[in-house]
């Protein structure tokens, strides 16, 4: 599908085409587009007056700001609605290794050192399996890590 040539945005118009008629609309404030390459003054005005009055408003309180298109706060520091995205990097554990990253050339790759030993190779089947339903970064994972963990005697 995603191969299709009358997908623009390949995620949203197969989400849109395959969920037509099966969606429920939340208000505007909680997905606030971000203005970028002045979309929002190119399209907004042209949509109806209520859709445009619930995007302004949105913009003012948004509940979540979605960084749609090729620029992102962390890549460009002063994009249009940047400080929501800051305020909660700022919070978070990789906050100095975003900031290290918008710098050029000063992550050096080979500094990183993977400090244990993998339970599972890249070749297993069972990673074939796991991966799946356990994504890297997810909380299913991280359990199964400490199971393994605890199962092989390790802390």
């Amino acid at each position: 599908i995603a191969s299709n040539p009358i997908f623009i945005y390949n995620d949203q118009d197969i989400l849109n085409s395959e969920c037509q008629g099966r969606v429920v609309y939340l208000p505007a404030d909680w997905n606030v587009t971000h203005n970028i390459f002045g979309r929002a003054e190119k399209l907004y005005p042209m949509a109806p007056n209520s859709v445009f009055d619930d995007y302004q408003a949105a913009r003012r309180a948004p509940k979540i700001v979605h960084f749609a298109g090729a620029i992102k706060p962390w890549q460009n520091a002063s994009c249009d609605m940047a400080s929501y995205f800051w305020k909660y990097a700022r919070n978070t554990p990789f906050y100095e290794v975003i900031i290290q990253d918008m710098v050029p050339g000063a992550r050096n790759d080979a500094d990183v050192t993977e400090f244990h030993e993998r339970a599972l190779s890249d070749a297993s089947p069972l990673r074939k399996i796991i991966d799946p339903i356990a994504p890297y970064g997810s909380a299913r994972r991280e359990a199964l890590k400490a199971l393994g963990r605890t199962l092989r005697g390790r802390k």
